[in-house]
């Protein structure tokens, strides 16, 4: 439990920190990056509703959601440039209609559903998307997938293609993971 006196010092900081901030100064470190505890130390000194909380909570995650959303979409554009032989063992080269069908997911896709996904060529010239205990095997008419967490699995092969299968297939996987 804290004392008086290191109660008072704290909050001399958090309002010191504020009116400077407040005022046009930047929180930075010697690498011009924040530590999360300047950061946090920064939002506790500012007066904020649990509301405003709650929207800045929401505000970051679409940040970063959008930000891994935006990697994928990049990674998808490199994938589509590799040829035969990509790997130095002969893999084909990733079909384009597989391409054409995923970016067509990803521009369907709410920003969070490939949160915690990885995206990667396959050596047969499919698509692999994996996260966790999970991966989605894409081609350009059909769709593989399987999950695992405990002794409860999830897997269904040859699934026909569309953009609203695979999405609802990677939303499942997605909520059968969080259980």
């Amino acid at each position: 439990m804290l004392n008086f006196a290191t109660k008072i010092q704290m909050e001399d900081m958090r309002t010191t920190t504020y009116s400077e901030n407040r005022n046009g100064g930047v929180i930075k470190t010697d690498n011009n990056v924040p530590t999360v505890e300047m950061v946090m130390g920064y939002i506790h000194s500012i007066p904020i509703t649990p509301t405003i909380k709650r929207i800045v909570y929401r505000k970051l995650q679409e940040e970063i959601y959008d930000e891994h959303l935006c990697s994928l979409k990049n990674k998808l554009s490199d994938i589509a440039l590799l040829e035969r032989d990509w790997d130095g063992y002969e893999a084909e080269p990733i079909n384009s209609v597989t391409i054409k069908n995923f970016k067509k997911v990803l521009a369907a896709c709410k920003p969070s559903d490939f949160a915690d996904w990885v995206l990667s060529p396959n050596t047969n010239g499919t698509l692999l998307l994996e996260r966790d205990e999970a991966a989605v095997s894409i081609a350009s008419k059909e769709y593989s997938y399987y999950a695992e967490q405990g002794d409860r699995y999830m897997e269904e092969n040859h699934r026909v293609f569309s953009v609203t299968a695979l999405l609802d297939t990677v939303r499942s996987i997605n909520a059968f993971l969080l259980k």
